[in-house]
């Protein structure tokens, strides 16, 4: 699998080692260096791992035994080690274990548990950390109101988190929601993802958009399996292999 910050990229290796290249100016490569690199280089010190994820100049990586590393930018605690100290090689996420997923945003980090819990840590404004007693929380603490958990996103760009739950419905929390808040008109949902909008994709292989208001179903689009939002576009992979695109921004050619 492959993830991607604002200038670096991470992937993973089918061995369990991670490969990272692009802008290291925070240490987000973790090869224990800050100079960029024009090819892949070996993470330090991992093995075994089975998920990535990053943003910004942060990366993540999780672990077969339930346990999360991180390394890179660190400015608001999002490597969860307990400082504020940006890291050029992995360090391990202090106070949750048992992860089974990761999901990475501006500044702060999701964890679900096996257990169906979901842990936070990083940066704690605007309500993206329910639970949370202060603006940085530089180690995982558990976001309180969430249960049932079977998957998470971070809405990039828009300071809170998505969850769907094992019966189908998604919630939000973080911005204009304090707590864990359900998602009025959503049920039968496979897969979320969060962006500069959100996105749910249902078991009938439909798909729904939101930002602050009711969901709506994105017409034209069918038998869709898995979805993608970046700042003002979005992805969706079909059942039949094929990938289509939509949004009002394309300047770069992202459509």
């Amino acid at each position: 699998s492959v993830a991607a910050g604002s200038g670096h990229s991470v992937a993973l290796k089918s061995d369990g080692t991670v490969w990272a290249w692009g802008n290291n100016g925070n240490g987000q490569l973790g090869d224990g260096s800050n100079t960029n690199r024009l090819v892949p280089v070996q993470v330090k010190n991992l093995s075994g791992i089975i998920a990535i994820a990053a943003y910004g100049s942060s990366s993540y990586a999780l672990k077969n035994d339930g346990t999360v590393w991180s390394w890179g930018f660190n400015f608001s605690g999002q490597l969860g080690d307990n400082t504020t100290t940006d890291r050029n090689a992995p360090v391990r996420v202090l106070g949750v274990s048992g992860v089974s997923a990761l999901a990475a945003g501006n500044g702060y980090a999701y964890a679900l548990t096996s257990a169906g819990t979901v842990w936070g840590w990083g940066s704690s404004s605007y309500y993206t950390i329910p639970g949370a007693t202060g603006a940085v929380t530089p180690k995982a603490i558990l976001v309180t109101g969430l249960t049932n958990i079977a998957s998470i996103a971070a809405a990039n760009g828009s300071n809170y988190g998505l969850a769907l739950k094992k019966d189908g419905s998604v919630g939000v929390w973080g911005g204009n929601y304090q707590t864990f808040t359900p998602v009025s008109g959503l049920s039968g949902i496979q897969a979320i993802a969060g962006g500069s909008s959100n996105y749910a994709v249902s078991a009938d292989g439909n798909v729904w958009n939101w930002t602050n208001g009711t969901p709506a179903k994105i017409e034209g689009l069918s038998d869709v399996s898995a979805v993608a939002a970046g700042y003002s576009y979005a992805v969706a992979s079909k059942a039949d292999g094929s990938v289509w695109a939509w949004g009002s921004s394309n300047s770069y050619g992202q459509l």
